[in-house]
């Protein structure tokens, strides 16, 4: 089900009546429309678009001659820029009065990517009706449709989270326009959005075979490939965009979340710490810097991070987690508990957020409520080997070996060096009066480490 569009309009001062009929319509539509205080300082009033435009994929530039030439309106739509040339999923949409040219005012490029729309003398209403016509969709798909509709219609799709509708339009965009490395770029995030990452890591790939320079797609190429579990091929990636955007603090973060993939987390913090460097505002690194901290048992330091993330991002469901997770290794199950509830509102399929808080309800002797979210947990992946083991341990304490017996065998049947599975394993067939399995269960324990 598609979800709430939010967009950003950019203006000057001249376009006040035409941007105050718009965020009106578009409200009214159910759309979150955000534009600039113009009583902020000047670094204060960019970094918060910068905050702003960092989470609305749509930009509505209300564009004449006389606004390009205010540099409040150069810095944002430079900004934007900036953020597109990484992210050609946006969706950029400039009306003007006239056909602006991309170089335009003292020979700097303002308006390259948006698809203009020109609207006599930038009347309001006029305005309205466009950009509702474009973003609410109404409009069915058309075989006249031309590459510009196609290619806006999916955008608006992905930004409203209505992904399988705009994978069919990119998917006629690339059928339509195949030497098109946005239609190529658009389709592959479309695919990343479903999950279906081999068709995204093809669609990457062919829109690399267009532009092979663009820093953007390495990236997101990375990201693909780190879903495949391809960590060492997803490095690369990386490392390709940072060569090619050695500013890109995202490729920075996901760099790191790679090298944390491959046991490197010394080298992920750098990459971390890299990313905050570039983008104090950007919450991701943040998070995982809290989480490497976390692991050193630096717990105060991680959660000093994980709240510097939510500050900039309160639905962030991972830090919620992840800040649940410090708290339950500070032994504050209860407070951790919050931090999970938290979590599990903003993404109920959290399945991270499902299984910590089994965690979390163990500590607590409250085995019962634990085995019920290990059992939320492994509803959503069977395969979670430590939501096994720690529903059998929970099973254990309420003296039901045998779910117990069957818990720990489905956590070996999925990992058969599992030593926390055959020890519980060994303590529950021994609770049975079973004691030769018992012993064998216990040697095979002993003979892993145990």
């Amino acid at each position: 089900m598609a979800v709430q569009i939010h967009i950003i309009i950019i203006s000057g001062p001249q376009e006040n009546a035409a941007r105050d009929a718009l965020a009106s319509a578009l409200r009214q539509a159910g759309a979150d429309v955000w534009y600039e205080d113009v009583s902020r300082a000047k670094e204060q009033a960019l970094d918060a678009f910068r905050r702003e435009v960092r989470r609305r994929a749509v930009v509505l530039a209300l564009l004449s001659r006389e606004a390009l030439a205010i540099e409040r309106v150069q810095r944002q739509v430079a900004l934007v820029q900036e953020f597109y040339q990484r992210e050609p999923q946006r969706l950029l949409l400039a009306f003007s009065s006239e056909q602006i040219s991309a170089i335009n005012v003292n020979g700097q490029v303002f308006v390259k990517e948006y698809r203009q729309i020109e609207v006599v003398g930038l009347r309001p209403a006029e305005v309205a009706d466009q950009a509702l016509r474009l973003l609410t969709l109404s409009a069915a798909s058309s075989a006249a449709d031309t590459i510009d509709d196609i290619l806006t219609r999916g955008k608006a799709l992905l930004a409203r989270q209505a992904y399988e509708e705009a994978l069919h339009e990119f998917q006629r965009a690339t059928q339509l326009a195949a030497a098109s490395f946005v239609a190529w770029f658009c389709l592959g995030y479309a695919y990343g959005c479903v999950l279906r990452w081999e068709q995204a890591l093809d669609a990457y790939e062919r829109a690399l075979n267009l532009t092979p320079d663009h820093a953007g797609a390495w990236n997101n190429k990375g990201e693909t490939l780190y879903n495949l579990a391809r960590y060492q091929l997803a490095l690369a990636a990386y490392e390709r965009a940072l060569a090619l955007d050695a500013k890109n603090a995202v490729a920075w973060n996901n760099r790191g979340v790679a090298r944390y993939a491959l046991s490197e987390p010394r080298l992920a913090l750098s990459d971390y710490e890299r990313a905050i460097e570039l983008d104090a505002d950007y919450a991701a690194p943040w998070n995982n810097r809290g989480v490497i901290y976390n692991d050193s048992s630096r717990q105060n330091e991680a959660l000093a991070a994980f709240d510097r993330a939510l500050q900039l991002e309160p639905r962030y469901a991972a830090a919620w987690s992840n800040r649940g997770n410090a708290l339950s290794d500070l032994r504050r199950h209860g407070k951790a508990l919050t931090d999970y509830d938290r979590a599990l509102t903003i993404n109920p399929d959290d399945v991270n957020a499902f299984y910590n808080k089994g965690n979390a309800l163990y500590s607590l002797r409250r085995f019962r409520q634990s085995v019920v979210c290990y059992n939320q947990a492994l509803a959503r992946d069977p395969a979670y080997t430590s939501a096994w083991v720690n529903k059998g341990a929970a099973l254990y304490e309420l003296r039901d070996y045998g779910a117990a017996l069957v818990a720990y065998d489905r956590a070996l049947g999925l990992d058969a060096k599992n030593v926390a599975a055959w020890s519980g394993k060994a303590m529950t067939l021994r609770a049975l009066r079973r004691t030769s399995e018992a012993e064998e269960a216990e040697r095979r324990a002993r003979a892993l480490g145990a």
